[in-house]
């Protein structure tokens, strides 16, 4: 198998596919068939934390019956480490649903910050502070269930391995789901899933 990319040509007896919101993008330009996911363009609201009323940890909960949470800063996770990073947490069968994330222009949706400030007025401060927003591409299933992270073959290629759906949790489990990986790819056979991957309780196929 190849994928052509521009004047390059690289070949593969197997290959993974972890390109999150763009996967199906990737797919189609190499002639294989698209899965079954949907995006959301979730907003990120970066809010200015006052001298001493950054919040010593995590804090998420629901606000007006959304589910809201923050992150204190990190410095190699944000250009501003005296913001601090708050998100309305929605799903793909709300408003911002997108086809693919390369053709969308960020627009700051205003309901979604309003939200966003008044869960950081509670934790934080009352006082109104300088705020900047962007957008973060989030991948689900399409079945509905919205949950399940999507991670097998492509369905007719066997040695070719999909990650998607991990509405934005990926990072947390990229280093269990990489081995499961791993085993597939290399055409490990399984006859029951290993222990380290059964606590997480996800399913693992498509």
């Amino acid at each position: 198998m190849y994928y052509e990319a521009g004047a390059r040509v690289i070949t593969y007896d197997r290959c993974i596919i972890a390109t999150g919101a763009w996967t199906n993008q990737l797919l189609r330009a190499s002639n294989l068939p698209p899965i079954p996911y949907r995006i959301s363009l979730e907003q990120i609201n970066m809010f200015k934390v006052p001298p001493g009323k950054t919040p010593p940890h995590n804090i998420s909960g629901e606000y007006q019956g959304n589910f809201c949470y923050m992150y204190p800063p990190i410095t190699s996770q944000h250009l501003h480490t005296d913001y601090i990073k708050v998100v309305v947490h929605t799903h793909p069968t709300i408003d911002v649903t997108i086809p693919e994330p390369s053709t969308q222009k960020h627009v700051t949706d205003t309901r979604l910050l309003q939200i966003a400030r008044g869960f950081f007025r509670n934790y934080v401060t009352p006082v109104d502070v300088p705020v900047e927003t962007l957008r973060c591409p989030y991948t689900y299933r399409d079945d509905g269930t919205g949950d399940d992270f999507m991670v097998g073959p492509i369905p007719g290629h066997n040695n070719i391995i999909a990650m998607v759906g991990f509405r934005g949790e990926g990072y947390k489990f990229s280093p269990t789901v990489s081995k499961l990986v791993l085993l597939l790819a290399t055409g490990t056979k399984l006859t029951r899933l290993p222990d380290w991957w059964q606590e997480l309780s996800r399913q693992f196929s498509y």
